[in-house]
């Protein structure tokens, strides 16, 4: 007995007519090994490609020596060298010169030897003019291999908020960003927050308002604590002049102890 690289297993043995047979063992089943019209045979050896060598005697009684390959699909050509092992296909047609004939090729007329196919439709990607299957043709599709219909895209930078890490385009991934959405050319910290976003100015305009003074003041002392920038600062001052609610306008959250 001999066993190859793959845990392939092949010897020889008699069979209950009295006929000695070479068999093959790949693990969960058996083959019998007997050329066409061969009285007998010996499996002495198999290499990782399941090429299996021996002799044994032909119908003439006359002793011969013989290579065998596995032929899963009983096509008539060996598994090693069929390009579709699985699928019964003698003539062996492969129109794009691929690693895959005709029959079992999901893009039979495009090379393709990945044989990738996103949506598992059957249809190769590379012959498939909507990879994710979601209704919107890949030329057109801002997420071409995840399904989005909508097609939604929140900063408009051509990659669909589906497949894109940075929804916001602030430059802080979305799994870190802890203020998804924020508006463009906005400048942000490392928790992806404006300071809009981080500083509560969005009071009615029927709160109490102190002098522009008094919130000025109050954006100053957070700079002292450290809580934001100078180029903060000047932002939200800025924020604030262009906003139309009042004259006077009160920030929550910076109020002295």
């Amino acid at each position: 007995m001999s066993i190859n690289n793959n845990g392939a297993v092949v010897g020889w043995g008699v069979n209950g007519a009295g006929k000695t047979k070479g068999f093959l063992y790949n693990g969960a089943t058996y083959a019998d090994i007997l050329p066409t019209g061969w009285s007998s045979a010996y499996a002495y050896d198999i290499n990782d490609n399941g090429a299996v060598v021996g002799s044994g005697y032909d119908g003439a009684g006359i002793k011969k020596g013989f290579i065998a390959t596995p032929d899963n699909d009983g096509d008539g050509v060996g598994d090693s060298s069929d390009n579709c092992p699985g699928v019964p296909n003698p003539l062996q047609r492969n129109n794009d010169g691929d690693l895959y004939g005709n029959l079992c090729d999901n893009c039979p007329s495009v090379a393709n030897d990945d044989q990738a196919d996103n949506d598992n439709d059957g249809l190769g990607d590379a012959c498939d003019n909507d990879d994710d299957n979601d209704g919107v043709a890949d030329v057109s599709d801002n997420c071409q291999f995840v399904s989005n219909s909508s097609q939604v895209d929140f900063d408009g930078d051509g990659q669909g908020d589906a497949c894109d890490g940075d929804d916001d385009g602030d430059g802080v991934d979305d799994n870190f960003d802890q203020c998804p959405g924020t508006a463009a050319n906005v400048i942000v910290d490392f928790t992806g927050c404006s300071c809009a976003q981080l500083v509560d100015m969005a009071v009615p305009c029927s709160a109490a308002w102190n002098s522009h003074g008094d919130y000025v003041s109050e954006v100053a002392k957070a700079v002292r604590a450290c809580l934001l920038t100078e180029d903060e600062k000047g932002q939200i001052i800025a924020e604030r002049a262009q906003r139309g609610c009042g004259k006077k306008e009160k920030i929550r959250g910076l109020a002295a102890p």
